[in-house]
């Protein structure tokens, strides 16, 4: 069937022009889709292999900056705890000595009170 205006067919023979002489390629073989699909496998295997290794090796850098920041984290805890128990035996020696000055002076005024109330 031709155009009117251009006169030109409308059929597959201008799809073809169109694609510059390109005809449409048969089906493959079933073998061929196969084989086709192992190489396909294999080598996007091999193209990530690369970036699968880097993902690796990210990981387990990570794995060990998480180590790495407990043990901060532990350090800095135990440094706490130190303070801690620095400032626990100062309250402690404190609180003794307060508990003898108060023991001395309860001494003082029942010295006082039995001086003055013979």
């Amino acid at each position: 069937m031709k155009c009117f205006e251009t006169g030109q067919s409308s059929t597959n023979e201008t799809l073809s022009v169109k694609r510059k002489g390109k005809k449409p390629m048969a089906p493959r073989k079933e073998s061929e889709l196969r084989d086709n699909k192992h190489k396909k496998h294999t080598s996007s295997k091999r193209r990530f292999e690369k970036t699968l290794k880097k993902q690796k090796s990210l990981e387990s850098k990570i794995e060990d900056l998480k180590k790495e920041m407990n043990h901060e984290e532990l350090q800095e805890y135990q440094e706490k705890l130190g303070r801690l128990e620095q400032n626990l035996a100062e309250i402690k020696m404190q609180f003794t000595l307060a508990k003898e000055i108060n023991d001395d002076n309860k001494i003082f005024l029942n010295s006082i009170i039995a001086l003055l109330f013979p």
